[in-house]
């Protein structure tokens, strides 16, 4: 996290944002033309090309059910830290897949978070790398106090002084970067307030926002077919109808942004029952959002004083641009155990990683006043990546003309870099395919 982010405590997610991505679900076993439209005498293993388009005139309707759980994140250097943050979200997504031609298939995602919490361990917190970056920050203006009565002269004397535990002959008004007011009691140390206020700005809503998330609208669309090679590409868009407009320790559920995604499959089968896939997505955000800044003193809260008046002069009203697309890659082997018997037809297992790469972020303070330039000011967070290894069991009534499946996912992160808290996760998918 960028100094000027953690000052300005713009509503940008610490909590990861819950949002179930068309790539999700695209390309998983579906009716086959034989098995959909003909009686067929040989059933196959229920596996297919993870960018198998559904035939034409089948529907497809899916309940998606994921547990979600997080309690690390990554620094720059891609070392996993618990921050004593611990985030818990139960999250629905209601999928709609019709098959437009053999070719063409149209999808609608619309996720619903119904449940969003969050955990603090104060004390796993504190020993934290996070809460010493937010003690530096929110010392600086304290220091510029000190510094005016003459109580230190130097940045690191006055973190001496500090660290000491000194306190005020007299009480003194002081201003936090927000441009909040902290008032410094007199004969008692200062320390253990400021500590306590980057507790507070850092303690995550108990209860979160629940309700609809980002709706989704896609397309896949078959570019070449054979018996062991499958080559697809999707196009899609994603609209923020989820609630954005909240502080960020208050887990909001929506990002604020319409974003357009590029999505391109290659699948190739060595061997019978055997599909190797890649798959690589860009989603690009097409708009920027207004934020605000969030209070020192009530993270749940947005700030109420004037950053101009003994703060940073960075104003409360600010943009948020990412000028990047979000790389999202997937190599993925999926094994049908009907090739070994057709006992085992309806069963198949898979595995994947995946990779996520973030755009960066630009966040430009809105000045409130033209005339005055230092309200206005610029801040990059540098991009995110997050790596997951993904298991999953599917058992499919196809392969027996039932028009149903059945399938548990789990996903595991295993490295990143500049993440807020990774949320891996449990998955439990139905599906069922009505012919028109």
């Amino acid at each position: 996290m960028s100094k000027r982010f953690a000052t300005t405590s713009y509503t940008v997610l610490l909590i990861a944002q819950l949002g179930l991505s068309f790539s999700s679900y695209a390309g998983e076993t579906v009716l086959s033309s034989a098995a959909s439209q003909a009686a067929s005498s040989s059933a196959k293993p229920a596996v297919t090309p993870e960018g198998k388009t559904l035939p034409k005139n089948v529907a497809r309707a899916r309940i998606v059910n994921r547990f979600y759980h997080g309690d690390k994140v990554y620094d720059k250097n891609g070392t996993a830290e618990d921050i004593g943050i611990t985030h818990k979200a139960v999250a629905n997504a209601y999928v709609l897949e019709y098959g437009f031609s053999d070719r063409l298939t149209l999808q609608l995602v619309m996720p619903q978070v119904i449940k969003n919490q969050s955990s603090f361990n104060e004390e796993k917190f504190r020993s934290s790398t996070k809460f010493r970056e937010g003690y530096l920050v929110a010392s600086a203006r304290i220091i510029d106090e000190l510094k005016k009565a003459n109580l230190c002269h130097s940045d690191s004397q006055c973190h001496a002084f500090l660290d000491q535990h000194k306190s005020l002959p007299l009480p003194k008004l002081a201003y936090l970067p927000s441009g909040e007011e902290f008032y410094l009691e007199a004969n008692t140390p200062i320390k253990p307030e400021l500590e306590q206020v980057v507790v507070n700005q850092a303690r995550p809503a108990e209860k979160g926002q629940t309700g609809m998330g980002d709706t989704e609208i896609g397309m896949l669309y078959s570019i070449y077919t054979s018996s062991t090679q499958q080559f697809s590409a999707g196009l899609g868009l994603r609209v923020p109808t989820g609630e954005y407009r909240k502080p960020s320790m208050a887990l909001p559920i929506g990002s604020g942004f319409y974003e357009a995604g590029l999505r391109v499959d290659y699948d190739y089968s060595p061997l019978h029952g055997l599909w190797l896939s890649a798959q690589v997505q860009a989603e690009q955000a097409l708009n920027s959002k207004q934020v605000k800044r969030v209070s020192m003193l009530d993270n749940q809260a947005f700030n109420l004083a004037d950053p101009r008046d003994g703060g940073d002069e960075i104003a409360n009203l600010g943009t948020l641009h990412r000028p990047h697309p979000t790389l999202i890659g997937m190599a993925k082997a999926a094994y049908g155990f009907g090739a070994l018997t057709s006992l085992l037809n309806p069963l198949s297992v898979s595995t994947s990683l995946v990779s996520r790469r973030d755009s960066k972020t630009v966040l430009r303070s809105d000045a409130s006043d033209a005339s005055d330039e230092h309200s206005s000011a610029e801040e990059t967070l540098p991009s995110s990546s997050r790596y997951f290894a993904n298991f999953g069991v599917l058992v499919s009534g196809l392969p027996h003309r039932l028009p149903l499946e059945l399938s548990y996912e789990i996903a595991r992160p295993i490295a990143g870099s500049n993440t807020r808290i990774v949320d891996g996760y449990h998955e439990v998918s139905l599906k069922a395919y009505v012919l028109f």
